[in-house]
């Protein structure tokens, strides 16, 4: 029996297939590390948001702001990632 128990052959340059690029696998890490950095700083703010709405208190500006405009760019952000996902599996 092979080594390779998934079937997969290895490509003429001695890497495995499924290997990404270790240049692509970098940027890919940082816009993940982006993406969670974004979604929980946006989801602290929502939380702060509705904490403070629920004790009736004065909503700092600032927590919707942000709450605002981080979750919606740490949805953008793992939106490309689902796509670099997909076009590097679909180039294997």
């Amino acid at each position: 029996m092979s080594e390779n128990s998934s079937g997969a052959k290895p490509a003429p340059d001695g890497q495995s297939s499924t290997e990404v690029p270790r240049r692509l696998s970098s940027a890919l890490r940082l816009l993940t590390v982006a993406a969670v950095v974004l979604s929980l700083i946006g989801l602290f703010s929502l939380a702060a948001v509705l904490l403070t709405e629920f004790l009736q208190g004065q909503v700092w500006l600032g927590f919707i702001a942000i709450a605002y405009f981080c979750l919606p760019a740490a949805f953008l952000l793992m939106v490309v990632l689902v796509i670099a996902g997909v076009r590097g599996r679909h180039r294997t």
